[in-house]
């Protein structure tokens, strides 16, 4: 895996894939920067009379439901309707299922109309998703939902993963759980990937700029296993490095400097954590 996440990388900054990405003006420039980084190029289109066209020309397309009104919702839909229609990978981030029940009835209408490559949100949000007890924070997860502990300590079998595993395969999709630890499913591989930094959690937005580094690997023509695993770990490798050079109290320090480091993680090879069970 780790020799195709390599390769991910490369194919990213050769092809430049164009990357559309429906988000809100809150992480909008950041998600925008991450994908430039990278060597691809974002469009960040979300007015539904042009929708159709954008994602017709884009390689990619990455929907997120944080800060949602009506708009950006007849957009996300007619986005995907297009991308479904005309073959483009997407990934919907389930911003807030766990809390919201709009978001959370979109978010399922969404993935059963329209097939996305991925579905991605942290424990609370896919936990609501799938109908399972959850302790969500408002967006944020709750300490208890943290699945990434019952994977290390062995046990794949627990009844909320097997439960998230067999929506990834009846849906046809991967899913990513991210948190201190993320999680990838797609109904018959589980990989745990341990890189990163706690200081992801404490600037805005850094869950939306991993969904636009995600849509970049696909738009790459990466299958969705492999854009996700490539997506986490290069965005977790990154914030270490940026951690690294900014100290633990500079979030500030630490968001400038993240952007600096996915595009000299971009140029050379990194050290992927990822275990495989």
């Amino acid at each position: 895996m780790k020799e195709k996440i390599a390769a991910a990388v490369k194919a990213v900054k050769k092809q430049k894939p164009l990357t559309h990405i429906i988000t809100h003006q809150i992480v909008a420039n950041d998600t925008a920067n991450c994908i430039l980084a990278l060597g691809a190029r974002p469009i960040m289109s979300e007015h539904p009379a042009e929708m159709a066209e954008v994602v017709i020309a884009a390689e990619a397309l990455g929907v997120s439901l944080g800060n949602i009104n009506d708009s950006r919702l007849r957009a996300i839909r007619l986005a995907g309707q297009t991308a479904c229609i005309y073959g483009r990978p997407h990934i919907i981030d389930c911003v807030g299922t766990a809390v919201s029940r709009l978001r959370l009835d979109f978010a399922r209408r969404y993935i059963a109309d329209f097939k996305p490559a991925v579905v991605k949100g942290n424990a609370s949000e896919l936990l609501a998703l799938v109908g399972c007890p959850n302790h969500a924070v408002g967006v944020d997860a709750g300490e208890k939902d943290a699945l990434y502990r019952q994977l290390e300590a062995g046990d794949t079998r627990a009844e909320a993963v097997t439960v998230l595993a067999e929506f990834a395969r009846n849906n046809e999709t991967v899913i990513v759980i991210t948190g201190a630890k993320d999680i990838v499913l797609d109904g018959k591989n589980v990989a745990l990937v341990s890189n990163g930094t706690p200081l992801l959690g404490k600037i805005t937005g850094s869950g939306c700029m991993l969904t636009g580094i995600i849509t970049a690997f696909l738009g790459a023509g990466e299958v969705p296993l492999t854009a996700a695993m490539a997506g986490l770990t290069i965005y977790g490798a990154a914030g270490e490095r940026a951690a690294a050079q900014a100290g633990s109290n500079h979030p500030g320090t630490f968001h400038s400097l993240l952007f600096d480091a996915l595009a000299e993680l971009s140029e050379k090879p990194f050290e992927a954590k990822v275990k495989l069970i």
